[in-house]
């Protein structure tokens, strides 16, 4: 009779531990399925959302890198002079045309109503078109900004990048990394190298006295041999220093205290 008993209640026993260890792995194949459902929904990306109101055809955008989910976020941050590292953003976000202020601003017509008259041969600004920074005597400055081609360019632009100071220049050693590069057309549609960060560094000597001093960058034309090579390589090709001005692409103000 205790032996029925014990198989008895070793039975339940197992019954129970059977249901406790479906529930388990029910359990877990439910959180298992939820986890994945998480994982393949993707995060609204609300650059691709706003692109759709602008009344010009995706395929405008079609040679991009998509646009980081936070884009607008942290791009808006950076325009309101919140977020100040430059250097945080790669080509995902300064190939985006909303990186540019003057892209929202005044472009749009050259999508939506294009001018058959028109052919935009050259042109280009940067972004930002000025800085200031402190720093102090032996310290080595990095930064750097953005160049674009104009809004409707449709010619590949060969660029040389020269650094100036309006005084103090024996007191410095400007770096640009790339001082010599191509910019590709926006229009009919925006080419993946549309824009391009300019990085440079500048060292400060041991004796620089304080303070102010501006350094400026220009655009001139590329060597001949880089030139020569473009020409050939592409049928629209211009060299942008043709027409360049006396205006600075870009200016950093530095402090040395």
């Amino acid at each position: 009779m205790k032996r029925k008993k014990l198989f008895l209640i070793l039975g339940i026993a197992l019954i129970i531990l059977i249901i406790v260890l479906l529930l388990f792995f029910l359990i877990q194949e439910e959180q298992g399925k939820q986890e994945k459902v998480i994982e393949e929904t993707p995060k609204e990306n609300f650059l691709l959302e706003q692109r759709k109101s602008y009344g010009i055809n995706s395929t405008v955008f079609s040679e991009l890198p998509e646009p980081p989910s936070d884009f607008n976020k942290i791009v808006s941050l950076y325009h309101q002079g919140k977020f100040r590292d430059a250097m945080f953003f790669s080509e995902k976000y300064f190939s985006q045309p909303e990186f540019y202020p003057s892209f929202l601003q005044n472009s749009f017509s050259y999508w939506q109503n294009p001018v058959t008259t028109h052919y935009g041969v050259y042109g280009y600004g940067s972004f930002p078109v000025k800085k200031t920074v402190i720093v102090k005597q032996g310290e080595k400055l990095e930064t750097k900004f953005f160049v674009h081609s104009g809004y409707g360019i449709r010619t590949f632009q060969g660029i040389q990048l020269n650094s100036v100071f309006d005084k103090g220049k024996e007191f410095f050693e400007v770096t640009i990394k790339e001082p010599v590069f191509l910019l590709e057309p926006n229009f009919p549609k925006f080419e993946k190298n549309w824009a391009k960060d300019v990085l440079f560094d500048v060292q400060l000597k041991e004796n620089v006295p304080e303070g102010f001093y501006n350094l400026k960058i220009f655009v001139s034309s590329p060597p001949k041999e880089f030139s020569d090579k473009w020409n050939k390589e592409y049928e629209k090709y211009f060299d942008a220093g043709e027409f360049s001005t006396d205006t600075a692409l870009y200016e950093l103000q530095i402090i040395v205290e």
